[in-house]
């Protein structure tokens, strides 16, 4: 099913509170204690308040409204804050123009909004505050510039600089743009299936798969206080979907005219570096990535593509060979895009610290049948090692499928996958990856090398090349001819021709695995709606190749509905995750 076509692009769940504008003097920040009170009435003993602020300018309004959530005894228990700006104003801007117009109070908090800004890069950022009670939802550039891109319940509107909480009114002014020549949808429709659900009373989910996908979602749905309960048959298993695979890649994908696909992958891989930024260095390695220009098929000038682009030099530049050798540390023939953020990761040490950071319940169990009955999903199944009986394994008002190719086997053995959804073209690929001894790459780079097939950095001595793909795999292994066409593909990148033909792939050894995928190699990301699915269920699958990528930013996008929060992503950029 076309995405287009199945997905609402404009989407508000405002919040249950009937209020009426309220006529007040206009709003500024000379004045903004005097309605302090009207402040503390509204977001009174919530567990969620979210307040849109349309023109975030250097950020007083966000600062006076964060201090005094800070003083406000009958404060929420979380704070969302939403804001546009076309771009981001240099830092000195900030220093010399905000911060000798603050009150004492807040200049401490300007310091640390300041440090946490984020790159001025387009499209929607999160930053948090207070141990994420308080958050700042950034949308940035004129592709966002529409109000109509904010997907969430939203309480209070900063509207002519007068405050707004009325439904209707909220509804009907948030789908104004912000400027006569802001991007906006072609479709414009109230509701979407983000926000089919209410907030649960109680915070407790099923996590089914203990992969990527479904620990992001388990992480992030800890830092919100919530309760997972995870399901996983080969966790820490040699049959565990990332056993012996030693390091992947996590790199942006860029494209000239910055379509959707770029922007997702962006969105994505901002996240996962936001989320992961506290994981040591032998699970993620901040090492950057070179992507070498082609030398064969559709070639693209990359420098071109870096200069129409010009994002920030810490996000993207063009090297040519000479830079592009010093950066990788061993001679290289052409030169690239540098990503100086992308990471060399090793997987099973990145599962290892998103449990641990998680707190969550990992269970060794097979998830064979799901049910909904009297508000709760409940997971049946076997016990890993307890014997063939199938119980109960547990209950809760929220639950996730996360177990890659299996997805479709599960909701379609419960009646809710739908012939015509996009879920159901679900498929396997399988993939291979071969291990190198980093003495007969030179050492090894460096930073990833990526193009046709990709190089990492070593670890522990060996040097992972990839990749291969198979269609409609009945099993996986790493073979002879996956092995000499990895080679292949790292002697070219590296320019070393001598070493596919030297190098001989019988014993090589590597990590066969298999990809779930969905025709567009686009993830599926958000609850189930099929005609006679209850509430509460969702998925997270299809990451393909990419599962870092979609990691953290699937897991706070779940999260996020779950708590009512403005989600992390434009809502024309959901609409190409749905699942239906």
């Amino acid at each position: 099913m076309h995405p287009e076509k199945s997905f609402e692009s404009f989407a508000f769940r405002i919040s249950s509170l009937r209020l009426a504008i309220v006529t007040l003097p206009p709003v500024t920040l000379k004045n903004f204690h005097d309605d302090c009170h009207y402040l503390s009435a509204r977001w009174s003993g919530r567990r969620s308040f979210t307040v849109v602020d349309p023109h975030f300018g250097l950020g007083e309004f966000f600062l006076h409204l964060w201090r005094h959530w800070q003083s406000d005894p009958r404060r929420c228990e979380r704070l969302h804050v939403v804001s546009w700006v076309s771009q981001l104003p240099e830092q000195a801007q900030y220093c010399y123009s905000l911060q000798p117009g603050l009150p004492a109070e807040l200049v401490d908090l300007s310091e640390y909004l300041l440090a946490r800004m984020p790159m001025n890069l387009p499209g929607v950022h999160r930053l948090e505050f207070e141990a994420a009670r308080v958050t700042l939802t950034l949308f940035i550039g004129a592709k966002v510039s529409s109000l109509s891109q904010l997907t969430g319940r939203v309480d209070l509107l900063r509207s002519d600089l007068a405050w707004c909480s009325d439904a209707a009114e909220i509804n009907s002014r948030l789908g104004r743009d912000l400027s006569p020549v802001a991007h906006k949808c072609e479709s414009f429709a109230p509701g979407s299936v983000w926000n089919a659900d209410e907030p649960a009373s109680e915070r407790l989910a099923i996590v089914v798969g203990a992969g990527f996908a479904g620990m992001g979602i388990a992480h992030a749905l800890a830092l919100r206080g919530w309760e997972t309960r995870v399901f996983d048959e080969g966790w820490q298993t040699t049959h565990a979907s990332h056993h012996g695979h030693i390091a992947a890649a996590l790199t942006p994908q860029v494209s000239r005219d910055d379509n959707y696909r770029a922007r997702l992958s962006r969105a994505g891989v901002l996240r996962a570096l936001y989320r992961w930024r506290d994981a040591p260095a032998s699970a993620l390695l901040r090492c950057g990535a070179l992507q070498l220009e082609r030398t064969s098929g559709r070639i693209v000038d990359l420098s071109v593509l870096a200069n129409e682009l010009d994002c920030p030099t810490e996000w993207l530049r063009y090297v040519n060979a000479q830079e592009a050798s010093e950066l990788a540390g061993m001679p290289l023939d052409r030169g690239g895009l540098f990503f100086s953020l992308a990471c060399r990761v090793q997987p099973e040490a990145l599962l290892g610290f998103l449990a641990a950071e998680t707190g969550a319940q990992v269970a060794r169990a097979r998830v064979t049948r799901i049910e909904y009955r009297q508000g709760l999903w409940h997971a049946f199944g076997q016990r890993m090692g307890f014997g063939a009986e199938s119980t109960c394994l547990a209950s809760a008002p929220k639950l996730i499928l996360a177990n890659s190719r299996a997805v479709g086997t599960l909701l379609d053995s419960c009646g809710y996958l739908s012939p015509t959804a996009r879920i159901a073209s679900l498929h396997a690929l399988g993939g291979e990856a071969t291990s190198l001894s980093s003495l007969s790459l030179q050492g090894g780079p460096a930073c990833v090398i990526a193009g046709d097939g990709y190089v990492l950095p070593e670890v522990g001595g060996i040097c992972v090349v990839g990749s291969t793909y198979l269609h409609d795999p009945d099993k996986v292994f790493h073979s002879r001819e996956g092995a000499r066409s990895n080679v292949e593909r790292a002697a070219g990148l590296l320019a070393m021709p001598a070493l596919s033909t030297n190098l001989d792939a019988t014993g090589l050894s590597g990590w066969a695995g298999f990809r779930a995928v969905l025709p567009g190699r686009l993830p599926a990301i958000g609850p189930v709606v099929a005609a006679s699915c209850p509430p509460g269920l969702w998925v997270a699958a299809a990451y393909a190749s990419r599962g870092l990528t979609w990691s953290a930013l699937a897991g706070d996008l779940i999260s996020a509905a779950f708590e009512g929060e403005p989600l992390p992503l434009e809502t024309e950029l959901l609409q190409y995750l749905n699942p239906n």
